[in-house]
């Protein structure tokens, strides 16, 4: 995906009316022209106390439907896990090994969907974050590594002004 096709996502978001709908679209459509299995949104609760979660996009949902349904009941504070790791850091942040990560509370799960390997994207607005995106991969080749960078670059760049 290069940066006209970002640049075309984000002005889309912009009519989505709300947060969570605008990045539910984005996630769609960049796993679609990825060729990625599976993404998930995180939102801060209204205390700013924990990340929830607030979506996820799957390319079959049958396969995932497990792991969508138990991610809808966790919540992350600041520095715990993925999610909440990428909060604190404000950066993107890339966990190679999920099966022995010990605050990785899904791994079970996550073996059995055969994610191994994620990375979290926090979306900024006045260097606060207000949404992480998170991509479950079996493997993060360099090519993915790359695309995830020039998200991670391209939305904290220009993003600012679109987001509902």
């Amino acid at each position: 995906m290069n940066e006209s096709k970002y640049e075309k996502l984000v002005d889309e978001m912009a009519e989505w009316g709300n947060t969570v709908s605008a990045l539910s679209y984005l996630i769609k459509h960049v796993c679609l022209t990825n060729d990625w299995s599976y993404a998930e949104i995180w939102c801060p609760d209204a205390k700013q106390n924990f990340m929830t979660w607030a979506g996820a996009w799957a390319k079959n949902e049958n396969n995932f439907e497990r792991f969508t349904k138990f991610s809808s009941y966790f919540k992350f504070a600041k520095g715990f896990g993925l999610i909440g790791q990428t909060w604190v850091e404000k950066k993107i942040i890339i966990n190679n090994d999920l099966i022995n990560d010990k605050e990785f509370l899904r791994g079970d799960i996550a073996i059995k969907c055969r994610f191994f390997e994620a990375a979290g994207i926090p979306i900024k607005k006045k260097d606060e974050v207000v949404s992480i995106l998170c991509f479950f991969f079996k493997k993060i080749e360099e090519k993915e590594r790359k695309e995830l960078n020039n998200l991670y670059e391209y939305l904290n760049s220009f993003i600012e002004n679109k987001l509902p």
